[in-house]
């Protein structure tokens, strides 16, 4: 909406003493005055004392009740104070937005004016103010602008942490600047960028808008609904929120000029700031207990290796005197005896020593585990024993490297399961 000359701050007044002198004609019971001309639109009510709550709401043309019974209205909800005995008098007025002076603010809905007589007639409803108040709704005459929540992260790393380093970022929609400091500090900055909301204001007579009398409930496309205070009004007639201070009118009576806007607001709420965690805290400690057991396992199972090729050497030796004793033995019983089985049993042995598993004759499954228990890389540290003191020494050195290759890989696993979550 353009704004105006502020032509509504003259009008004002004047209106406002129209529907006082009318409100002051009226009694309980009786129907409601209305008005409706191009640019404004009041009515008046006085209110049956029997009404505990009253609903009250901007009058609408004879077209827009034939063809646009669904556009919402400004309107206002109030609980009746029955023991007061003076009657209670309320008039709405509704202005066209385009006569309100130039403001920094996106207007949403046509100024309204609240005008009640006897305010003390209206009943405390918020025990948190103790103060009379009211439920306003404000018809929007633009749809709020959507603004989708921007946020931004900063990760300061242990390099900024003996430099003065900032990281700035100019939110798109607002032009707000976030601003995250880095010095001396480990972890993640997070900041979100101002997002538009609708509000409720109270027009003051200077032309400004404070926002202390309002409070949001709710908000549409359509509509703003706020709870207002009216305690500002109930002062001496000097004070200067009266819009009809004119000493005619009595000083329990006030009137607000209410008006729904949309502002950029800060949710400074939702930033945070994520500190690293030490390394010796126990949080800490419970992510990476997996990888822990998993190189405890690993080493554990590396020495286990290396004990056993320590017995294997060990038992090897023994092995290999016992296994010369035998020949020895069976070569003097075949030179003894010079019997035929003694040398055939002589030639056995030293063929199944000398000459390959897989040429012995045996099942293709026993010289496939053979084999391959002999010769491969991984499966000669579990079963293969050659008395050779070099295979021993390469036992354990495939073992050691066996070992820091897996406890790399768990590393590097631990650290982009880290990175990605």
């Amino acid at each position: 909406v353009s704004s105006g000359d502020g032509t509504i701050q003259m009008l004002t007044p004047l209106l406002t003493q129209f529907v006082s002198i009318t409100a002051s004609q009226l009694f309980p019971g009786e129907r409601a005055v209305e008005n409706i001309l191009s640019n404004i639109r009041s009515v008046t009510k006085c209110i049956d004392e029997s009404k505990s709550t009253v609903d009250i709401s901007v009058p609408k043309s004879s077209y827009e009740e034939l063809f646009q019974a669904d556009k919402p209205k400004s309107a206002v909800r109030l609980v009746h104070n029955s023991s007061e005995s003076n009657p209670l008098r309320i008039s709405l007025i509704e202005v066209s937005a385009k006569l309100l002076a130039e403001s920094n603010y996106s207007v949403l809905s046509n100024p309204l004016t609240l005008h009640i007589s006897n305010i003390r007639g209206v009943s405390i409803t918020n025990m948190s103010t103790n103060v009379p108040s009211f439920v306003v709704v404000l018809r929007n005459i633009l749809t709020p602008p959507a603004s989708i929540p921007q946020s931004f992260s900063t990760v300061c790393d242990s390099k900024f942490n003996s430099l003065t380093f900032t990281a700035n970022y100019t939110c798109p929609d607002s032009g707000h600047v976030l601003i995250h400091n880095c010095t001396n500090k480990i972890g993640t900055f997070k900041s979100y960028c101002p997002v538009y909301k609708p509000s409720c204001r109270e027009i003051m007579k200077n032309g400004r808008y404070q926002s202390q009398s309002c409070q949001l409930l709710n908000h549409s496309q359509t509509e703003t609904i706020c709870e207002c205070k009216i305690s500002s009004t109930i002062s001496s007639k000097h004070e200067r929120r009266f819009l009809n201070d004119e000493s005619s009118v009595a000083e329990e009576s006030g009137a607000m000029q209410l008006v729904a806007i949309s502002e950029y607001v800060t949710i400074d709420a939702l930033d945070t700031f994520t500190a690293a965690s030490s390394l010796n805290s126990a949080t800490s400690a419970e992510k990476v207990v997996t990888v822990m057991l998993l190189f405890a396992a690993v080493w554990m199972l590396g020495f286990g290796v290396v004990a056993s090729s320590c017995w294997r050497i060990a038992n090897s030796k023994r092995q290999t005197i016992k296994v010369a004793e035998l020949f020895r033995h069976q070569r003097r019983v075949a030179e003894i005896s010079q019997s035929t089985a003694a040398v055939r049993e002589y030639i056995s042995s030293y063929i199944l020593q000398t000459i390959p598993a897989v040429f012995r004759g045996r099942s293709k499954f026993h010289q496939y585990v053979d084999e391959i228990a002999k010769f491969h890389r991984y499966f000669v540290l579990l079963k293969y024993s050659n008395p050779d003191q070099k295979f021993h020494v390469f036992r354990v050195m495939t073992a050691l490297e066996l070992a820091s290759t897996n406890c790399m890989l768990f590393f590097l696993l631990a650290l982009f399961y880290h990175l990605q979550s």
